[in-house]
């Protein structure tokens, strides 16, 4: 995503969001402020997010009393925040860098085997060990790219040797450079999952998160930090291609995926059914780990997002999943310099699936600990 400018002064979000409230009876703006730990330097500030959180909660209530939806809204630290500053946790980009980067982009042929030989479900974080490490919090850093690439690596490294590393997200917000501005100016101003594969490859690996913590901010690189666990390439999907991201999911593992996250803010529980295809804004970068049928909401996609583990369902989100695979549901981005492409790349593109999850997805490749052999 393009960087946007982030008031941090507005509200400082503390530490406690272990409840999510649903319905809203009875629910003020007070119980919101002392529950969420917030905090607005002057009145006027208040009385401005106050009237955004009563604002947002109708709208939470409403859809919830609807009794239609497949998914429920619900409070969390976002309920006080307008559109615009919501954008601040937002941050991503689909690059079509990947030959200059000299990374694998595989054929749609490669992952065609019949649907009938992939399981019903897949879930990565049943896996034993596990491969997939707790859910983050990006703050009002456009990080999501970096968290993205780090959760991935995390998983391919576990899977190759049997070790689970929490890898430093950080460590690729203040290193990875990003000249021609592919989903951003880079570090908290978004970059790609792609990027950030790439540097890993090429400079010998990543830190770890206790070497190198997360701050959120942009920070000079630290060159001297000790690299842990380091990839040897990375695989891109074919775009918009159904078969080969469900088949990749299925057989491969968890997927650095692309998608507009716009709408997803107040998502509490359930199948997310709120993408549009009408104009659809990739601007989001987020870990697919798995998919699968609810008996209410149908077939959809489990994602790890990067908003803490006190959104959605324990900082997971379902989004519908339409399997027949289909060019019904694409649309068109018609801003990709805003949150999607490289400088001098086209002015529009197609993006496929909900939330235009099936446009650029992508996974590392050779992972390994540093100083390990397979």
């Amino acid at each position: 995503m393009r960087a946007v400018l982030c008031l941090m002064a507005i509200a400082t979000v503390m530490a406690s969001y272990e409840f999510t409230h649903e319905t809203g009876a009875g629910y003020t703006f007070e119980l919101y402020v002392k529950q969420f730990g917030k905090h607005y330097p002057e009145r006027h500030v208040y009385a401005s997010h106050k009237k955004t959180f009563e604002h947002n909660l109708k709208t939470i209530m409403s859809h919830n009393s609807a009794g239609i939806h497949s998914w429920k809204r619900g409070v969390n630290k976002f309920t006080d925040m307008t559109d615009t500053q919501r954008r601040c946790f937002l941050g991503s980009g689909v690059t079509n860098i990947a030959e200059e980067m000299g990374q694998t982009r595989v054929s749609a042929e490669d992952f065609q085997i019949p649907a009938e030989g992939l399981p019903s479900s897949v879930d990565w974080r049943s896996v034993s060990p596990s491969i997939i490490t707790p859910v983050k919090d990006q703050g009002q850093c456009g990080s999501c790219w970096a968290h993205g690439a780090t959760e991935s690596v995390e998983s391919y490294t576990a899977m190759a040797t049997g070790t689970l590393l929490a890898l430093s997200r950080q460590n690729l917000v203040d290193c990875v450079p990003n000249p021609n501005q592919c989903g951003g100016t880079g570090g908290c101003g978004g970059a790609t999952a792609e990027l950030g594969f790439g540097w890993v490859a090429s400079n010998g690996g990543m830190a770890t998160e206790q070497a190198y913590p997360y701050q959120g901010v942009n920070g000079v690189c630290k060159t001297t930090a000790p690299k842990a666990a380091t990839v040897g390439s990375w695989v891109v999907l074919p775009n918009n291609n159904y078969t080969a991201l469900v088949t990749a999911v299925a057989t491969v593992g968890p997927l650095a995926i692309n998608a507009d996250a716009s709408s997803w803010f107040d998502y509490s529980s359930g199948v997310f059914t709120g993408c549009s295809f009408a104009n659809i804004d990739i601007n989001h970068v987020i870990q697919l780990v798995g998919y699968g049928t609810d008996a209410t909401g149908g077939d959809y996609w489990l994602v790890r997002n990067s908003w803490s583990a006190g959104w959605g369902e324990s900082g997971y989100i379902r989004i519908q999943k339409h399997s027949d695979g289909t060019s019904e549901w694409c649309g068109p981005d018609t801003k990709p310099g805003d949150g999607v492409g490289c400088n001098g790349g086209p002015s529009q593109v197609t993006v496929c699936g909900s939330c235009g999850i099936w446009y650029d997805t992508s996974y590392p490749t050779g992972a390994n600990v540093v100083g390990k052999r397979h």
